[in-house]
């Protein structure tokens, strides 16, 4: 996924979204992911996993020592 920013018309706010750079490239056919996400969706959602990890630092240690090994 990249980012992708375009604007609805002339001084209107930006359209900010994340968008599959295989499909844009290769067409379609080349990946099943939807043409594109709203990026307030994804960052969204992105900042409420990771300060849900950042909220138990118990067990995001204990997750990384797991990975480690």
């Amino acid at each position: 996924m990249v980012p992708d920013s375009r604007k609805r018309h002339a001084g209107g706010e930006p359209y900010r979204a994340y968008r599959c750079e295989t499909k844009h490239r290769y067409g379609t056919d080349a990946c099943e992911l939807p043409r594109s996400y709203r990026a307030e969706v994804v960052e969204g959602a992105t900042w409420d996993f990771i300060s849900g990890l950042l909220a138990d630092p118990e067990e995001l240690l204990a997750g990384l020592d797991a990975f480690i090994e």
